[in-house]
C-alpha cells in the first residue's frame, strides 16, 4: 500500500490520501480542502461569533441539535456521527467568518436583492462530522465536512459558500445551469483564498496536450471527468483575465448576466455572451472565443506570453526510464512550507515560478503523473532562488 504523506499538502491525490468528490445530479457544486495549519487570526475571528442553541430541526438530518450564528442555520448533516457538539460550534463560526470575509471581499450585501439574508430567512449550513475534506454548495444552503477548523477547513467553507453566493446571483438557480464549469469552480476557488501560484505553464500545458482543448472549453462536471481538469487549472485560467484587467464587479456580473431562463445547460449562451463583451483594462491579445475554443493561441497568450516569462527551469532526470513524473514538492527544512513545480513531458526538464522559493536547504519529492506514488526525497539547497539540476534516479517509492 503507498503511504499517505500527510504533510505533502499539494500532493494531493496520492492512493490513500483522500479526493474531491462530485454530483452532478443535484443543484450544488463540490470541493475538498487539504490538510494546512492553524492560523492565530482565524481561531480570534472564530472566537468572536456569538452562538445561539435554537434546539433542533429537520433542515439538514432528522432531529438535529442546531446552532445560529447572525446569519447562518448550522445543523448536523444527515451523514454526521453527532459525536461531538463542539465540533458543530466550531462549523458555525468558521462558516460565519467565512460569510464575513466573502461579504467584505465581494461588496455584497445582506439585502434581497442581493443576498437576501435576514434575521428571519438565514442561509443553511449543513455539519458532517466525518472530516472527509469534501462540501457542496447550492442554493442558500452550504454541506461540507472539513478536516479541521484551522486554515483548509476555512478555504473549503469559502469555496462552497461562493456557489451558495453564485446562486444568489442567478435567482437562486443551480450554478451548473448557468456557468460553466472552468469558471464556476475556478471563481470560487479564488475566492476561497486558495494559493496557485505554484501552477506553471507546464501544468497547464500538460492539460491542454492531454486533453487537446483549453480549460475555457469545459462547460459541465461531466466534460470535467472525461478530460480530468483540476480546480487549480481553472483558477489560473480565470487568473489571467485578472491580470488583464477582469475586476471583482465585473466576475459578480458576468454571473448574475449568465443567468437565463431555459437556456441549455450544456451550452450556456448567456455567460459567453457576457464573457465576449466585457471589456478589460489591457484588451486581450485575441477576443475570448478564440482564446476558449483555439488550442494555438491559449498556448500562445496565456502560457508562453503570460506564464512561461514567470518561471524557473532546470534540467531534470527521473527515477527510471519506466517513471513519468508529473510533479514535484519541494518542503523547507527550516519552515516546512511547501511548494510545488512540474516536469515536463519527456521528462528533461522541471519548472516553478520565480519567487517561490526563498533561500535555504529544502527535501525534494517526486509525484508521478498518475498521483499513485512518491519518491525520494533528495536534499537540495536554493540559492538566489534557484534550485539546480534534480537527479531523482533510482530514487525508492515511498511506502508503508
Amino acid at each position: 500500500m503507498k503511504k499517505c504523506i500527510a504533510a505533502l499538502s499539494v500532493a494531493l491525490t496520492l492512493v490513500g490520501c483522500g479526493s474531491s468528490s462530485d454530483d452532478n445530479s443535484a443543484n450544488t457544486s463540490t470541493g475538498s480542502d487539504g490538510n494546512s495549519g492553524t492560523s492565530t487570526e482565524l481561531a480570534g475571528k472564530m472566537a468572536t461569533v456569538a452562538l445561539q442553541d435554537t434546539g433542533t430541526n429537520s433542515d439538514c438530518s432528522a432531529n438535529s441539535q442546531t446552532f445560529e450564528t447572525t446569519d447562518l442555520v448550522v445543523a448536523y448533516d444527515i451523514d454526521a456521527t453527532r459525536s461531538n457538539v463542539e465540533e458543530l460550534k466550531n462549523a458555525a463560526r468558521l462558516s460565519q467568518v467565512a460569510l464575513d470575509e466573502l461579504i467584505s471581499k465581494t461588496g455584497l450585501d445582506k439585502s434581497a436583492a442581493e443576498l437576501d439574508i435576514t434575521a428571519n430567512n438565514k442561509w443553511t449550513v449543513c455539519f458532517d462530522d466525518n472530516k472527509t475534506g469534501n462540501g457542496s454548495g447550492g442554493v442558500r444552503q452550504l454541506d461540507f465536512s472539513p478536516k479541521n477548523f484551522s486554515d483548509s477547513g476555512y478555504i473549503l467553507a469559502k469555496h462552497e459558500l461562493f456557489h451558495v453566493f453564485q446562486s444568489a446571483l442567478l435567482n437562486n438557480k443551480a450554478a451548473f445551469l448557468h456557468l460553466p464549469r472552468w469558471f464556476q469552480e475556478g471563481s470560487a476557488e479564488y475566492f476561497s483564498g486558495r494559493n496557485v501560484d505554484s501552477v506553471s505553464a507546464t501544468t497547464l500545458t500538460r492539460f491542454i496536450d492531454d486533453a487537446n482543448i483549453t480549460p475555457l472549453s469545459i462547460l459541465t462536471w461531466n466534460h470535467e471527468q472525461s478530460v480530468n481538469a483540476t480546480y487549480d487549472v481553472y483558477q489560473k485560467s480565470l487568473e489571467y483575465f485578472i491580470s488583464r484587467g477582469l475586476t471583482t464587479a465585473q466576475i459578480l456580473q458576468l454571473t448574475r448576466d449568465s443567468y437565463r431562463d431555459g437556456q441549455d445547460a450544456n451550452v450556456m449562451p448567456a455567460f459567453h455572451t457576457a464573457m465576449a463583451s466585457l471589456n478589460f483594462s489591457s484588451p486581450l491579445p485575441v477576443s475570448y472565443n478564440n482564446l476558449r475554443d483555439n488550442v494555438a493561441d491559449y498556448r500562445q497568450h496565456i502560457i508562453i506570453d503570460w506564464l512561461t516569462t514567470d518561471e524557473y527551469s532546470a534540467s531534470f532526470t527521473s527515477v527510471s526510464s519506466s517513471i513519468n513524473i508529473g510533479k514535484l514538492i519541494f518542503r523547507n527544512l527550516s519552515t516546512n512550507n511547501e511548494f510545488s513545480g512540474s516536469v515536463n513531458t519527456n521528462q528533461t526538464a522541471y519548472v516553478y515560478n520565480k519567487g517561490i522559493l526563498a533561500d535555504g536547504n529544502y527535501n525534494v519529492y517526486a509525484i508521478n503523473t498518475t498521483d499513485t506514488a512518491a519518491y525520494g526525497p533528495i536534499q537540495q539547497s536554493v540559492t538566489n532562488g534557484e534550485l539546480g539540476a534534480i537527479d531523482f534516479s533510482g530514487q525508492p517509492e515511498l511506502v508503508e
